[in-house]
C-alpha cells in the first residue's frame, strides 16, 4: 500500500522539474530523476510523472501532477470534487473554510506516492518537493489519514 502526500496548487503555471531540483537542491535536497524517468525532460514544465531519487541506493518515490486542463483534467477534478465533499462534511471551523476556498482555487496537484516502507529521509526529501510547491505555487499540502498542513502546524485534521 503507498502512502500518498499532495500539494494543493493555486498558481497557474506548473514549474519545470529542473526549477523544482534547483531549489531544493540549495535547501539541502539534491533531487534527481530516476531511471524509470530517465526521458522526461527537465526543462519543460509538460511532465506528467516522475520517479524522484535524491541518494544513491535509497528508495525513490513517485511524484506526479494532475492539471486543470488537458486530456486528464477529469481526473483532477474528481480528486478536488472527493477532496471538497469530504471537507465539506467536517464541522463548521474557520480552518474548513480556508481549505474549502483553497481547493476551490486549485489549479493542479502535485502527489508524491511512497511505498509503504519508506524511510524517514525518503518523506523528508518529498517534503523538500512539496515545499517548493507552498512556497513559490500556492500549495497546501494533505497527508492521508491525516489532514491539511501549514508548516509544521496540522491545519485541520480529515480522516
Amino acid at each position: 500500500m503507498a502512502f500518498i502526500v499532495r500539494a494543493f496548487c493555486t498558481s497557474d503555471a506548473v514549474p519545470a522539474l529542473g526549477q523544482i531540483f534547483a531549489w531544493t537542491n540549495r535547501h539541502g535536497f539534491a533531487l534527481a530523476l530516476g531511471p524509470v524517468s530517465a526521458d522526461v525532460p527537465l526543462d519543460t514544465p509538460d511532465w506528467t510523472v516522475a520517479e524522484i531519487v535524491y541518494a544513491p541506493g535509497r528508495q525513490p518515490f513517485l511524484c506526479d501532477v494532475k492539471r486543470d486542463s488537458g486530456r486528464l483534467a477529469f481526473v483532477f477534478r474528481h480528486e478536488v470534487e472527493d477532496f471538497l465533499e469530504r471537507v465539506t462534511a467536517l464541522p463548521p471551523s474557520p480552518e474548513r473554510e480556508r481549505v474549502l476556498d483553497h481547493l476551490r482555487r486549485t489549479r493542479y496537484i502535485i502527489a508524491n506516492e511512497y511505498l509503504s516502507d519508506a524511510e524517514e529521509d525518503t518523506y523528508a526529501a518529498g517534503g523538500a518537493l512539496l515545499d517548493y510547491f507552498v512556497a513559490h505555487h500556492g500549495g497546501l499540502v494533505h497527508a492521508e489519514g491525516e489532514g491539511f498542513w501549514l508548516g509544521e502546524t496540522l491545519l485541520l485534521p480529515l480522516p
